[in-house]
């Protein structure tokens, strides 16, 4: 597991956390202080299976952003808040993707995004760039 955050003292937190809780016993935890911007170019990130983001951005810059990390099987799990289908349709402007809205069990009318098949918009699949 890679978690990015750019904050030094939030990925000291992080640190703690998994130190605590003794979870990189079982699962091997990376924590990078950076932003995801320079980490999409690292070639141990490339094509994870979920990428997740959480009070980052609007979907279409989210999906800007973790666009170079996606591979045909990684899903995009992004929380948004009241406006995901609005923000979800103004995405889709700029992006091809399969997407599904999943009612928050925690925050009335906010909705988990999961995004699937990324794709420029405009970009056939399986097309060289």
């Amino acid at each position: 597991m890679t978690l990015i955050e750019s904050n030094a003292r939030k990925c000291a937190f992080l640190r703690e956390v998994v130190r605590q809780t003794g979870v990189a016993q079982s699962v091997s935890v990376d924590i990078l202080s950076t932003r995801i911007e320079a980490a999409a170019t690292q070639a141990s990130l490339a094509g994870p299976d979920v990428v997740a983001a959480r009070a980052l951005a609007s979907l279409s810059r989210l999906l800007e952003l973790s666009a170079p990390l996606f591979a045909s099987r990684t899903v995009g799990l992004f929380l948004k808040g009241r406006d995901a289908a609005t923000e979800l349709e103004a995405a889709r402007k700029s992006w091809s993707f399969n997407a599904e809205l999943i009612p928050s069990r925690t925050e009335a009318g906010a909705h988990l995004v999961a995004v699937r098949d990324l794709e420029p918009q405009g970009k056939a699949k399986g097309s060289i760039p």
